[in-house]
């Protein structure tokens, strides 16, 4: 049986109704139409680039610069840990040097190098994680006369997201490239350092210093408790020394040393426990003639932020304990909280020789406190009395040793 032909007024409804939803027909889907943003404005200068290290070739590059104005050699060929190394053009200015994770995102700074803004072109080394072999060299425009996309690829380097001079931010920036950059920039004198303990080791380090002017030595092997004491590197001051756990804050302070602000150089070191193996030690430099940068890494150490002299913050400061007995009154009580912990544990800022800690055994969960005290006059009275009754002694003594004498006569 022949199909019946459709007739002239469904025909013509037909042809209607393709006119009407023709252009919803021929378009493409939303996110086709969507273009990248391009970060870069007229005089916009970039200080912060966040770039992820995904171990692809040059194959990989989609790319918005100019073919003219870009450059990539070689394959790192997924190799799971490199160490790249990222400068100006020249390689006079450092914006980042450290040892980089497959798939992990890493800041070029420019305050790392001491400037202002990254300058017009940017040289990224990628070495074998030994640093004895060149796998990848990357070179693109960084002063916003060509695009800056977040998502493009170059290479083994995907672009995340920017932060330029302007204030403005573009993409997604790394942890903690969000805050303030370098702290140091008015060359104030530095008070107190907050940190966080990350029990990791020296291959975390991302530090903004020179290289000759910080060290780390030594890893804590993953452990939760340790002992730290931070000094300056002769050691005549301490600026710090008491238990720290896992993800804890601690303050290194110029004033535990009576002292108005720390030395140049100061020195951290991680024990076992006190007066146990040495662990790690650190070495940098905090007299701000050295960038001192929040959310950068020396080893376990992570900066949290820094008080200064004249009293200015910068990043997130651990809360200090004031001194009740700046106005001398007496005391007529006092308040203790039973913790358990042993004296390795101490952060008592009094002088080392007035507080102390003696222990003979491990303290259990309920216990029993006795507690006394003695006024400085009694101390002066029990120190009469102590030499009063050592003459005694010694009278004694004496007369034995001459009776023993006309005994042998």
């Amino acid at each position: 049986m022949d199909t019946p032909l459709p007739k002239p007024k469904e025909i013509k409804l037909l042809l209607l109704l393709l006119i009407l939803f023709a252009p919803f027909l021929q378009m493409e889907p939303l996110h086709a139409q969507t273009e990248p943003e391009d970060c870069c404005a007229p005089g916009r200068k970039p200080t912060i680039i966040s770039l992820q290290y995904t171990g692809l070739s040059c194959d990989a590059s989609q790319f918005s610069q100019s073919p003219s104005q870009y450059r990539c050699v070689g394959d790192p060929d997924e190799a799971k840990k490199v160490f790249i190394v990222a400068s100006d053009i020249s390689q006079q200015h450092v914006y980042y040097k450290g040892k980089v994770a497959l798939e992990e995102i890493f800041s070029l700074r420019a305050s790392r190098a001491k400037r202002d803004k990254i300058q017009a072109k940017t040289l990224i080394l990628v070495y074998d994680y030994k640093k004895k072999h060149l796998l990848q060299r990357l070179v693109f425009k960084t002063n916003c006369s060509q695009p800056l996309i977040p998502g493009e690829q170059l290479g083994s380097m995907e672009v995340k997201g920017f932060k330029f001079r302007d204030g403005y931010t573009c993409g997604e920036l790394e942890g903690q490239a969000n805050e303030e950059d370098d702290c140091c920039e008015d060359k104030d004198k530095v008070a107190a350092i907050t940190f966080r303990y990350t029990a990791e080791n020296c291959r975390k380090t991302n530090f903004s210093q020179d290289d000759s002017k910080y060290s780390c030595d030594g890893e804590p092997m993953l452990q939760d408790q340790v002992y730290i004491v931070a000094s300056d590197r002769k050691k005549d001051y301490e600026y710090f020394a008491g238990r720290v756990a896992l993800d804890e804050f601690f303050t290194i302070r110029a004033d535990w040393a009576d002292k108005d602000y720390l030395k140049s150089e100061t020195h951290i070191r991680i024990y076992t426990q006190k007066g146990g193996h040495l662990l790690q030690e650190l070495e940098l430099h905090t007299s701000c003639s050295q960038a001192l940068v929040p959310g950068e890494q020396l080893g376990a150490a992570e900066i949290s932020g820094i008080l200064f002299k004249n009293g200015k913050t910068c990043g997130e400061m651990e809360a200090l304990p004031e001194d009740c007995c700046d106005e001398d009154d007496d005391i007529i009580a006092l308040k203790f909280a039973y913790t358990g912990a042993s004296c390795n544990y101490n952060d008592n800022q009094q002088d080392r020789e007035l507080a102390t800690c003696k222990q003979s055994e491990e303290l259990p969960d309920k216990v029993f406190i006795v507690v006394w005290s003695k006024d400085e006059d009694e101390d002066e009275d029990e120190d009469e009395d102590e030499d009063e009754d050592e003459e005694e002694e010694e009278e004694e003594e004496e007369e034995k040793e001459e009776k023993e004498e006309e005994e042998e006569e």
